[in-house]
């Protein structure tokens, strides 16, 4: 099969394959057809008039073909003719019939990573590129990225779809955000998946940009690697950010609402933080983590109407001021959920017959140990103002008959 020189096995030597017409190719055979069982770094000009890539430049790599179409004028040595032939643009050439030229001797007919037998000038390109390859990390392409932690083995196969995205076997996926860090890396979709040839080592991670072509949310975004080298594949954490360009703003950055706010969220939409604005009865029951505003002081200081009873029952979580008509002799209540420091008045309103008593419990405290007497006449207004000083402790003073 023929390999796409832009995926991320191939991209190691896609420079050097560009730099052939420069250094020129030396091919084992043009005659012959590919050999099933070559060795990684085997070049061959396809034989003219054969299957697909007639007339092309075929190299080992990754166990496959990869297939170079050649430029009119590109040149090349047949080590089992002896000759030198030149592409016219539709077929190879021959350009010299005998002998080796001096420039070619000491070749083996490969580019193999571990040939030490090229041109000087060959190796010298080879080994500028090798340098600047390992000065700027490695890097490729990808069709799509997991949005999330997914199980390798079943979430990578043929038909799985990753945001979005339907794949297919050999497609190249970015997979940054397993639950187990040191899972991450760039897998290719199989029956079985497994990582790539390019990135199945630990140090190959270290600093490779990875672009993202497709996909509903991560299309076109690129990802760096900022794992360093020494660490063990399969074992160490390897972790990947998103890079930011043209001023745009990663989805995976969240706005997180502080105390006494409401909404943010993740970047990928419009957000919003609110103030949560505490309700009146969220004042007089103390809720924490609330906004108090200048409206709501007032309307939870309206006064809420206490039940009539034979004990009336007082709940500080519910008023901050109330109110209360007598239609008999009562009793006042112990306070319940006292909030220290809390203040305010209660109306104490004798109902049409008047003459009603009200006794109090002994957590209400009056000036001089004494409890007041209320007004007896039908209708009177008296007012019981109060401050808790504590749990148990609601000290109060009784102002008669203001209506």
């Amino acid at each position: 099969m023929a390999i796409d020189i832009g995926t991320p096995a191939a991209a190691g030597t896609s420079l050097e394959r560009a730099l052939w017409p420069l250094t020129r190719v030396i091919v084992l055979s043009r005659v012959t057809a590919l050999p099933g069982g070559a060795t990684d770094g085997d070049i061959y000009i396809v034989p003219h008039g054969a299957g697909a890539h007639p007339d092309e430049i075929a190299f080992r790599e990754a166990g496959a073909w990869v297939y170079v179409t050649p430029t009119e004028g590109w040149g090349a040595y047949v080590l089992d003719e002896g000759e030198n032939v030149r592409f016219n643009g539709a077929t190879w050439d021959l350009i010299i019939t005998t002998g080796i030229p001096s420039s070619y001797l000491d070749l083996d007919g490969t580019l193999g990573a571990n040939s030490d037998v090229k041109v000087a000038s060959q190796k010298a390109v080879k080994t500028y590129v090798d340098t600047l390859m390992a000065t700027v990390g490695n890097g490729g392409k990808v069709r799509v990225k997991t949005t999330g932690n997914v199980a390798i083995s079943t979430a990578l196969n043929a038909g799985d779809v990753v945001d979005g995205v339907t794949l297919a076997n050999g497609d190249a996926v970015l997979v940054p955000v397993q639950t187990a860090p040191e899972q991450n890396g760039i897998y290719i979709v199989g029956a079985v998946p497994a990582r790539s040839t390019s990135f199945d080592t630990y140090d190959e991670h270290a600093g490779a940009i990875i672009v993202v072509e497709e996909g509903t949310t991560y299309a076109d975004t690129l990802w760096l690697c900022t794992a360093n080298k020494g660490g063990t594949l399969n074992t160490t954490a390897i972790s990947f950010i998103q890079m930011v360009l043209s001023g745009t703003v990663p989805s995976s950055r969240t706005i997180s609402p502080g105390t006494g706010m409401t909404g943010g969220g993740d970047l990928s939409a419009d957000r919003t933080l609110s103030v949560d604005k505490a309700s009146a009865a969220q004042v007089q029951a103390a809720t924490s983590n609330k906004v108090l505003t200048a409206d709501i002081i007032f309307t939870a200081a309206d006064p809420a109407t206490l039940t009539d009873a034979a004990t009336i029952a007082v709940d500080m979580a519910t008023f901050l001021n109330a109110k209360v008509t007598l239609a008999g002799n009562r009793t006042l209540g112990a306070p319940s959920n006292p909030k220290n420091g809390q203040s305010g008045c209660i109306e104490i309103i004798q109902d049409g017959t008047g003459t009603r008593t009200l006794a109090y419990h002994a957590d209400w405290l009056f000036a001089g140990g004494t409890d007041p007497v209320l007004s007896t006449p039908a209708g009177t207004k008296d007012l019981l103002f109060y401050q808790v000083m504590s749990n148990g402790k609601t000290y109060a003073s009784l102002v008669k008959a203001v209506a």
